[in-house]
């Protein structure tokens, strides 16, 4: 066995064997040198990288971006004073 990490389910652990182990990364931008693990990491480096698409729109100012994270560290870091 690799490492111990659980999972009830037989994707998750491709998936995780995928980024922790093998580094394989199938998933590829047609425009630029990403690649990612998972199909739906590639499609929203695309949309933020690519399509400037920001769905993700801070309800306290104007601040968009394509990635939720990055609006969750914006909250903490802009308005969790407010």
């Amino acid at each position: 066995s690799m490492c111990d990490h659980p999972t009830a389910q037989k994707e998750h652990l491709k998936v995780h064997i995928q980024s922790k182990h093998s580094h394989e990364k199938p998933f590829k931008c047609s425009i630029c040198d990403y690649s990612a693990v998972q199909k739906s990491n590639l499609k929203q480096h695309f949309q933020s990288k690519h399509s400037h698409e920001k769905p993700f729109k801070c309800s306290m100012c104007d601040y968009s971006t394509g990635y939720k994270c990055h609006l969750k560290l914006h909250s903490q870091s802009k308005h969790s004073h407010e």
